[in-house]
């Protein structure tokens, strides 16, 4: 699991050791597409305290932190198999895919699955289209991939790696 917010990685923790879960490695980071350090809008949806991003921009300060952004592909250990890719990152979807193309290249994720917001999405330089053909690229079946999304809506995207694809 990788998880930005401190508060929210420190929850994460204690929901993990509470229920037992032992094959579960926690990264207090964000993922990218190559190293840096971003501020991040942290609780900055006064009905959502967990929704922070890096593409929300005009924040007061006390609701930013600097935050390490680190491609995936070097922190998970080649030899580790990915059962289930959660993917929640508020616009910043095309970078960190971008950051994890190894993962996919070497057929690691099992199951990705992408919450999709749109207008945060384009805030991050990406579009639907562009989010799509990254993930055909990864060899993700995009098959069931919404081609438009209704205003107000925030559907998700669960898809499956094709067995006769390769990532370059």
């Amino acid at each position: 699991a990788v998880e930005a917010s401190e508060a929210n990685a420190m929850r994460l923790q204690e929901s993990l050791t509470m229920n037992n879960f032992h094959n579960v490695m926690l990264f207090k980071m964000a993922a990218g597409a190559a190293i840096a350090c971003h501020a991040m809008a942290i609780g900055w949806k006064p009905h959502n305290f967990g929704m922070n991003s890096f593409v929300v921009k005009n924040v007061p300060t006390d609701k930013t932190q600097n935050t390490l952004v680190v491609p995936l592909n070097t922190v998970i250990d080649p030899a580790v198999t990915i059962a289930f890719f959660k993917l929640d990152v508020e616009g910043f979807e095309c970078e960190a895919l971008k950051g994890a193309r190894d993962l996919f290249r070497r057929k690691q994720v099992r199951t990705i699955f992408v919450e999709l917001n749109e207008p945060l999405l384009l805030k991050g330089g990406c579009s639907l289209d562009g989010l799509k053909s990254l993930l055909a690229d990864l060899c993700i079946d995009v098959t069931d991939f919404p081609h438009k999304l209704k205003p107000g809506t925030n559907p998700d995207f669960t898809g499956i790696p094709l067995e006769n694809c390769t990532v370059l």
